[in-house]
C-alpha cells in the first residue's frame, strides 16, 4: 500500500479501531511500553477516524477518549484514596508522577486530532461569541486539547475530592520541617505541590497571570494563612521570652529559615509572598518595640544591634525613619561636642581633627553597619554639618569657618609644605559646604 493511498479518507469500523486504540491508550498512560509499530498504528488511527468517510469520526474519538481516562483517573482515585493516613501523599505522588508523564505522551500521540479538529471546534465556538460581553460557555463542556483534557480529568476527579486530605497533610508536613523534624519526603511533599501547578500546564484558556490559579486556591492562600499564624504567635512567644537584642536576632533567623524553606518545597511565585509576610507579621507589627530601644542602641553604638534593626527594618515601607532620625541626632550630638569648648593655642587644628575624628568614625559606621545606605549617608552629612555651623547667639557667623580660614592662613604661613595641609582642609570643605567661601577670602 502506497503512503498516497493510506492517506486517503475511507470508510472506518470506528468500534474495531478504537478497540485498539483503548489497550494502547491505556498502555501508554500507565508508562507501559508499546512496539514503535504499534505506536505508528495508533497515530494512523487517530488521523483515519478523523478524516473518516461519509462523515469524520473526531467527535467519536474525543468522547471515546475522555470516556477511557475518566475511567482510569476513577480507578486510581480509589487506589488513592484507600491509602493509610501516612501513605496519602507518597500515593498521590507516584500516581501523579506516572499519569502525568503518560498524559503527555498521550497529548502527542492526538497531535492530528488536537491540531484538525479541537482547535477548528473552539474556533468556531469562539465564532458564535457576539460581542467582548458574551459570557463563554461552561469550562466543563467546552473542547481541551487531549493533555488539556487529562490534566482537566484529574483536577476534578483526583485532587478536588481529596483536596482538604492532600492540604491537611501537606501543611503538617512543612509545619514538621519548621519545627525540626526531617522525617517528611521532600520530594514527595514538593512533588504534590507541584502537580496543582502542572495540572494546568496544558491549559491555553488561561488569562494572562491566571496560570497558576489552582496552585493559589487549592494551596497557596491556605500555607500563607496558616504561615501567619504560625508566625504570629512565634512573635508573641518570642517577645515575652526575649531582649529586643534576641528577638531580632530570631526573627532574622526564622526569616531566612522560611526562605530556605520556600525554595524546597513551594512554587518560585510564593517565595516574595513569604518574605513579606514574615515581615508584616513579625517586624512591622512590632516594629514599636524596636523603636523603643532605637535611641539607646545608636548611643551606645551597638553594631550588631543596629546592623540587625536595619536589615529587619529596610524592608518595611517607612521603617528606618526613626532609626535615621536617632542616627543624625546622635552625630550631630558628637559633632558639637567636637567643636564646641576647644581651648588652648592650636584650637582651629583642634576643630580640624574634631570633626574629620568624628566623620570617619561615623562614615565608618555607616559602611559597616547600615551598607552605605544613602538615607544614613544624607544624615551623616546633614548631622555634621549642623554641628560645625554651630553659632553663638551674639556671633554672626559660626565659629567653623573662622577656624578654618585661620587654620588655612596657619598653614601656609608656616612656611612648611603646603600640600601636605591640602587634604586636610580640602576634607573638612567636603564635609563642611558652609566653610568653603571662608576659604576664598584667605
Amino acid at each position: 500500500m502506497t503512503a498516497a493511498y493510506a492517506l486517503r479518507p475511507k470508510v472506518v469500523d470506528f468500534e474495531g479501531t478504537w478497540r485498539g486504540l483503548e489497550e494502547s491508550i491505556n498502555r501508554i498512560i500507565n508508562l507501559q511500553s508499546i512496539d514503535r509499530h504499534v505506536w505508528d498504528d495508533c497515530f494512523h488511527d487517530i488521523y483515519s477516524l478523523c478524516v473518516a468517510i461519509p462523515d469524520p469520526l473526531s467527535e467519536q474519538l474525543y468522547l471515546r477518549t475522555r470516556h477511557c481516562l475518566e475511567a482510569h483517573v476513577r480507578r486510581l482515585y480509589q487506589i488513592v484514596s484507600a491509602s493509610q493516613e501516612v501513605d496519602l501523599l507518597s500515593g498521590y505522588y507516584n500516581h501523579w508522577q506516572v499519569y502525568h508523564k503518560g498524559a503527555t505522551f498521550i497529548h502527542n500521540l492526538f497531535g492530528y486530532l488536537n491540531k484538525q479538529f479541537i482547535k477548528s471546534r473552539r474556533q468556531a465556538e469562539s465564532d458564535l461569541q457576539y460581542g467582548p460581553s458574551a459570557l463563554p460557555a461552561d469550562r466543563d463542556c467546552q473542547m481541551m486539547e487531549i493533555g488539556e483534557l487529562a490534566l482537566s480529568i484529574w483536577n476534578q476527579l483526583m485532587v478536588t475530592p481529596l483536596e482538604a486530605e492532600l492540604v491537611r497533610q501537606l501543611l503538617l508536613a512543612i509545619t514538621a520541617d519548621r519545627n525540626g523534624d526531617s522525617t517528611a519526603n521532600v520530594d514527595v511533599v514538593k512533588g504534590v505541590i507541584m502537580s496543582f501547578v502542572q495540572v494546568e500546564e496544558f491549559s491555553s484558556r488561561q488569562a494572562e497571570g491566571e496560570q497558576l490559579s489552582l496552585y493559589k486556591k487549592v494551596f497557596e492562600e491556605k500555607f500563607l494563612t496558616a504561615t501567619s499564624d504560625h508566625y504570629q504567635a512565634e512573635a508573641s512567644r518570642l517577645l515575652a521570652e526575649c531582649t529586643v537584642s534576641q528577638y531580632m536576632e530570631k526573627v532574622i533567623q526564622r526569616i531566612d529559615d522560611e526562605n530556605m524553606r520556600s525554595r524546597k518545597f513551594l512554587h518560585s511565585s510564593s517565595f516574595e509572598k513569604v518574605t513579606k509576610m514574615c515581615q508584616e507579621v513579625m517586624v512591622s507589627a512590632h516594629k514599636d518595640r524596636l523603636y523603643a530601644v532605637c535611641r539607646e542602641m545608636v548611643h551606645n553604638e551597638s553594631k550588631i544591634d543596629l546592623k540587625n534593626m536595619y536589615t529587619l527594618l529596610k524592608p518595611i515601607v517607612q521603617g528606618l525613619t526613626v532609626l535615621i532620625k536617632e542616627f543624625e541626632q546622635h552625630v550631630k550630638k558628637s559633632g558639637l561636642d567636637g567643636v564646641q569648648n576647644l581651648k588652648g593655642d592650636n584650637v582651629p587644628q583642634q576643630f580640624v581633627e574634631n570633626i574629620l575624628a568624628v566623620h570617619h568614625k561615623f562614615n565608618a559606621l555607616v559602611a559597616e553597619v547600615f551598607s552605605d545606605d544613602g538615607d544614613f549617608v544624607g544624615a551623616l552629612d546633614k548631622a555634621l554639618q549642623s554641628a560645625v555651623n554651630f553659632k553663638e547667639e551674639s556671633r554672626s557667623c559660626p565659629k567653623a569657618s573662622e577656624w578654618v580660614r585661620y587654620c588655612w592662613r596657619s598653614f601656609v604661613g608656616s612656611g612648611g609644605p603646603v600640600g601636605m595641609y591640602v587634604p586636610i582642609v580640602v576634607t573638612v570643605v567636603n564635609v563642611v559646604t558652609v566653610a568653603a567661601p571662608a576659604l576664598r577670602h584667605r
